[in-house]
């Protein structure tokens, strides 16, 4: 009889790997999130400190970084560790299906489309962590450990199933954004540092190009963000995301949009940094080797990856096989 094969399909072992290393790097940074949600959510720009000095002197330093910090964890074994875990997997199968050459487009893609299937999936799950965190106090009866779970059938009681959807249009989008821009641009990121040699591959790089990814990633996804929080926590002006983001502009203008973006940068920045780089260790310690960065870098250049230096079937193919004719030498 052959012998079974104990090890997890590669696939679970790269989303759990995703979603292990979000729940640590998120647990850390969860404040920042808190403000950044409790900011989008006021009509009036409250300066960041401000708020933070008020939630700390009504509830202590716990009103900062304990506010849906078990929605936060759920959501980071099942949408990031989605949207980002299977993005390798996307990739490859994308370019199987596609023939396309391994580049920034091909990556954008395959982000994109692990984003916006990651949302369409656990909306519900955002939904909670920013009902907890925009208004703890609407849960505060519940036991601590329970809330997250209990929190569900309450949104539900209040405004039937469809409410844990609400803004379901806003979460996709701002995930294919987000994943898109991130995944793509650290992946072309480490392609040109290894092209450039500016750093070998590993935790220093890792780090690097994280952080790069994620400021770019964060400013371009803030508009949908800001939407996406007021939907969430329960918009009633109907419409949908164009209604939802045509009153933030009459109420606050093109600014409107960007509020709570100091917050975000501030959490982002660190957090994408600290993610990629404990990804790539854990996706090591499983057995899973560092994320393929791409051939084809942002200006079109092709890279090589160690092991491909002198392989000319990177950009040609794969080379005819000279066949020996008897007396005739060939070249070695």
């Amino acid at each position: 009889m052959p012998a079974l094969n104990s090890e997890p399909p590669r696939l679970l072992r790269e989303v759990g790997a995703a979603g292990i290393a979000c729940v640590c790097v998120d647990t850390l940074f969860n404040s920042f999130e808190v403000l950044k949600v409790r900011s989008q959510l006021q009509l009036t720009s409250t300066p960041i400190p401000q708020l933070a000095r008020e939630l700390v002197e009504v509830g202590g330093v716990g009103a900062l970084a304990l506010p849906g910090l078990g929605a936060t964890w759920l959501r980071g074994l099942t949408y990031t560790g989605f949207r980002i875990g299977a993005y390798p997997e996307a990739k490859r199968r994308l370019q199987r299906v596609s023939g396309l050459q391994d580049s920034f487009w091909l990556c954008a893609s395959a982000g994109l489309l692990t984003g916006s299937i990651g949302a369409a999936l656990f909306t519900p799950v955002d939904v909670i962590r920013v009902r907890l965190q925009g208004d703890p106090k609407a849960f505060s009866h519940q036991p601590a450990l329970l809330r997250t779970i209990r929190a569900f059938p309450m949104v539900v009681a209040r405004g039937g199933w469809h409410a844990l959807y609400s803004g379901w249009s806003a979460c996709v989008l701002r995930a294919a954004l987000l994943s898109s821009s991130q995944l793509a641009s650290y992946d072309c990121a480490k392609s040109s540092a290894k092209r450039l040699e500016i750093a070998a591959e590993g935790p220093a790089m890792h780090t690097m190009c994280s952080f790069t990814s994620g400021l770019i990633a964060q400013t371009i996804v803030q508009p949908v963000d800001t939407v996406r929080t007021v939907m969430l926590a329960g918009y009633t002006g109907g419409g949908g995301l164009i209604a939802c983001a045509a009153s933030i502009l009459r109420e606050a203008g093109p600014l409107g949009l960007y509020r709570g973006y100091l917050p975000a940068i501030l959490r982002q920045g660190p957090v994408i940094a600290m993610q990629m780089p404990l990804i790539e260790e854990l996706r090591r310690l499983f057995g899973l080797g560092y994320i393929d960065a791409p051939l084809v870098d942002f200006d079109g250049s092709v890279s090589v990856r160690p092991g491909c230096e002198a392989s000319p079937a990177m950009v040609l193919g794969p080379m005819p096989v000279p066949v020996p004719v008897p007396g005739i030498r060939t070249l070695a």
